[in-house]
């Protein structure tokens, strides 16, 4: 509910409104922090965001922009091409526009955002020690 809050609220601001609600799903990583999954048969558009953050909501958004600006670019056929498929030069023309509201984003975040990042743990495992005895 939270992503999509946000996700609405950024569509009207950013994007026109032109993007459809897209699925979310959360992951448990550290190394990538959002992913853009264009539609396939499998699934509708797709935003991943991983949970693994420490306090700074302001960064999570940062990220969900991040995905929608691909997502954008997807939806309206301006993808970029060749070696800068991903964040090229019409990226960061569209995060260029978003800055203006002092959002800071990037091709890739910095060494102080990705300190932010910890890995949260989504189970327990546990081992048993203690040799069975049998009687």
């Amino acid at each position: 509910e939270y992503l999509q809050i946000h996700f609405a609220k950024y569509n009207e601001k950013y994007f026109y409104s032109k993007l459809p609600m897209p699925s979310f799903e959360l992951m448990n990583t550290v190394s990538t922090l959002g992913c853009y999954c264009p539609p396939t048969k499998e699934h509708g558009h797709l935003i991943r965001m991983t949970e693994a953050y420490e306090e700074k909501e302001r960064f999570f958004q940062k990220t969900l922009i991040h995905e929608m600006i691909h997502y954008y670019l997807n939806y309206i056929g301006d993808n970029d091409t060749g070696w800068a498929r991903h964040h090229g030069n019409n990226f960061m023309r569209e995060a260029d526009r978003i800055n203006k509201d002092s959002w800071r984003i990037r091709r890739l975040c910095s060494d102080n955002e990705m300190r932010m990042v910890r890995l949260i743990p989504t189970h327990v495992s546990f081992r048993v020690t203690t040799p069975f005895i049998v009687t």
